[in-house]
């Protein structure tokens, strides 16, 4: 993980950071846990391209901040 940036502290951590897979890089956005050693691991979240990391963070910022929940 390169870049790693920790959003929300907490149980459940949310952390940014990016990293190569199959020779590409990409951006992430995921829920993080400790392992057994300690280790924080990344958990359920999202990866994009990092070409788009800018579009998506752009998006994040622009999202309503209350949102109406269906009953």
């Amino acid at each position: 993980m390169n870049n790693y940036t920790v959003l929300v502290e907490g149980r459940e951590p949310i952390a940014a950071y990016d990293n190569e897979y199959k020779g590409k890089q990409y951006f992430h956005i995921r829920r993080m846990y400790h392992d057994g050693s300690g280790t924080m691991q990344p958990e359920k979240g999202l990866g994009v391209p990092i070409e788009l990391r800018d579009e998506l963070l752009k998006a994040i910022k622009n999202y309503p901040k209350q949102l109406k929940v269906a009953s």
